[in-house]
């Protein structure tokens, strides 16, 4: 089946005119079908907003053939949900984007390579985050033909990037529990906070400062015209850190972020969309706690009987093979040796319908 392109907002998947990916829908678009006739060949792509696939149970890989073609983040997030074990892009080159896999994380699965198919599954990630947990057995790829450049990975310790030989080049980063990377520089817990551990990410694609993990840098896309929702988030009248998600009236995801933590203040480019907008805030729930898992510093967990309490790690550690049967409504509790502190989910806030500021540039 060729590629649908009427799923894009706008472009012709040329270098100068790339398609415009500003949903899952458009995204999906991509990955839900092999496209042996080429259609997905030799093309760009270009993300507008973050993009999230959580909402999927799973998302089996079709092998998708896009070799030549570029995928370009311009800063933004892929949130993943689980994968089942099957390929889901071969020869696809990823670069200034974060890919998120606190999903669900997969099963022996790499994503981006094709071993069947071994002429079309050179891959390549220029600048790109892995961040998030996988399970154990879920590796990126396997493939002695992909190249990392620029990459950093902070993943939980189950998870593992590795190539089988050679094809890997220097200056990726592991930040905190996984696996080395062929030729990487292995930066401890205590250090990848400070932005001097990074003497070789190049700064134009990577915003880094000290205490706070790499990230892609935002490029907002020049081609329609740039919005923004901007503002300041409160809890009782003081500045707190909150996650904000701004959906289309449809309920698709624009674009993700959180305030600061000090001031509270948030900018989100919104763009392409000009009609009114959703704008969603909440606290960050983190991920379901799972037993003989290990946890860092500030990772967020949520039991299976979730009412209203999240558990802040306070110690890092990995959890016992058996987790507690009830959890505290305020204090600390220990699981293994991991601790963690009870923190409350402050309401949502959301307000409708906003209208983005349009910014000359």
């Amino acid at each position: 089946m060729a590629l649908d392109t009427s799923k894009f907002l706008g472009g012709d998947g040329s270098a100068g005119s790339p398609y415009i990916i500003h949903d899952a829908d458009a995204l999906l678009a991509i990955f839900n079908n092999q496209h042996t006739d080429g259609s997905a060949r030799n093309k760009k792509f270009i993300l507008v907003a973050d993009i999230d696939l959580t909402y999927l149970p799973s998302l089996s890989g079709t092998s998708t053939q896009c070799e030549n073609s570029l995928l370009d983040g311009s800063g933004h997030c892929i949130y993943f949900p689980y994968f089942s074990p099957s390929t889901l892009s071969s020869g696809l080159q990823l670069s200034n984007v974060e890919l998120n896999f606190s999903g669900g994380g997969f099963s022996s699965v790499s994503i981006f390579d094709d071993r069947t198919n071994s002429q079309y599954s050179h891959s390549r990630f220029t600048s790109v985050l892995f961040s998030g947990f996988l399970d154990s057995g879920g590796r990126l790829t396997t493939l002695a033909r992909d190249y990392f450049i620029d990459c950093v990975a902070n993943l939980a310790s189950a998870a593992y990037i590795t190539t089988s030989t050679s094809g890997t080049v220097n200056y990726n980063y592991v930040i905190n529990g996984t696996a080395a990377l062929s030729g990487a520089v292995e930066v401890s817990v205590e250090d990848s906070v400070v932005a001097s551990s990074y003497p070789n990410l190049d700064t134009e694609n990577w915003d880094i400062s000290d205490g706070l993990i790499p990230t892609p840098k935002l490029k907002p896309y020049t081609g329609l015209p740039v919005t923004r929702v901007a503002g300041i988030t409160k809890i009782d009248g003081v500045p707190t850190k909150r996650r904000i998600t701004v959906q289309d009236l449809n309920s698709g995801r624009v674009a993700r972020m959180f305030s600061d933590a000090l001031t509270g203040e948030f900018s989100i480019q919104t763009s392409p969309h000009k009609a009114n907008l959703t704008v969603i805030v909440d606290d960050e729930m983190g991920n379901q706690i799972k037993e003989n898992t290990a946890y860092a510093l500030g990772d967020i967990v949520y039991p299976a009987d979730y009412v209203g309490i999240v558990y802040v790690c306070t110690s890092a550690g990995t959890t016992h093979s058996e987790l507690p049967s009830s959890y505290p409504t305020s204090g600390d509790f220990t699981s293994g040796t991991a601790a963690f502190s009870a923190k409350p989910i402050n309401k949502p806030q959301v307000f409708s319908p906003v209208k983005p500021e349009i910014i000359l540039e």
